[in-house]
């Protein structure tokens, strides 16, 4: 009994490296570009970056810093422009709405709206993604955890049915080899019956047989006698009369096969039962929103 397997992957095969946005190459990036907003893995950043117009100024960082930057003396919040008043920095943030304003937007819509200082937004975020990243590794783990007993399963269900399959077909040659001598067993009784009732009435056969003959021979003497006309041959020839031994007809027939009445289910060697189930069990994995609109501006 053969079943092919389909899941050959397995959750950390599945988490392949980020492209470098460079050379396009699959292998770990190391580095962001503030500026150009590029990862890069170490081979741009030292051969390719360099040529950019400006890349002197900008601000490469390991992305394993990512949110750990001290965004007072390392960001320069003039880089973050007014959604609707494009000629202006922002200088605030409006949790209400969650968007960065300007000076303009202060003074408008924003008016009376609860306003931060850019930092303390960021950091909030900061806190936000770090949180996340920790229930998403949380998750990862436990998403490892079930694709390992989830093969555990498949491999013991797998294992459960060859055993299954294999024991279905001994049933099936088992009952097979019960019929076949059970059928020899008939056959070898037919053929004994057979053989006595062949033997007997050809024995009875060859008997008429024998008895016609002498009959026939008989006949011809008889025959002969009379026309011979001889009164004296005539008288004597009842002592010459043939003896016929007499015909059994009455034998025991032959027996007739007599099949049983059988039911489908009569048919049926087995079944297949649920012994026990497998417990289920569900995972329940945060999906909470993570607001990560000012993380764009870092990443």
């Amino acid at each position: 009994m053969a079943s092919s397997n389909p899941h050959t992957g397995s959750i950390s095969k599945e988490k392949s490296a980020l492209l470098c946005q460079l050379c396009k190459k699959e292998q770990k990036n190391k580095w962001k570009c503030l500026q150009c907003s590029l990862m890069m893995c170490q081979r741009c950043k030292d051969k390719v970056h360099p040529k950019f117009k400006s890349a002197e100024s900008h601000q490469i960082i390991d992305l394993k810093d990512v949110g750990q930057l001290n965004y007072e003396e390392e960001i320069d919040f003039s880089l973050f422009k007014c959604v609707d008043h494009s000629w202006q920095p922002c200088c605030l943030y409006c949790e209400g709405c969650n968007v960065m304003v300007c000076p303009s937007c202060v003074d408008g819509i924003h008016k009376k709206h609860e306003l931060v200082e850019i930092k303390m937004a960021i950091q909030r975020k900061v806190v936000s993604v770090r949180n996340r990243i920790k229930l998403n590794e949380f998750a990862l783990k436990e998403l490892k955890e079930n694709d390992r007993k989830l093969r555990e399963i498949h491999s013991t269900e797998k294992d459960s049915y060859d055993k299954s399959g294999d024991k279905i077909l001994e049933q099936e040659k088992h009952i097979l080899h019960i019929l076949q001598n059970h059928t020899k067993t008939l056959k070898d009784e037919l053929n004994e019956k057979w053989i006595d009732m062949d033997n007997s009435v050809s024995e009875e056969i060859n008997k008429v047989i024998e008895s016609g003959t002498k009959l026939d021979a008989q006949n011809k003497t008889l025959l002969e006698i009379l026309h011979n006309n001889d009164p004296v041959e005539t008288f004597d020839c009842r002592e010459s009369y043939a003896k016929i031994t007499p015909t059994v007809l009455n034998f025991n027939t032959m027996p007739v096969f007599v099949p049983n009445k059988l039911h489908e289910n009569d048919l049926k060697f087995g079944s297949l039962k649920q012994l026990q189930s497998i417990p289920k069990r569900t995972t329940s994995i945060s999906t909470s929103n993570t607001q990560f609109q000012l993380l764009n501006y870092l990443l």
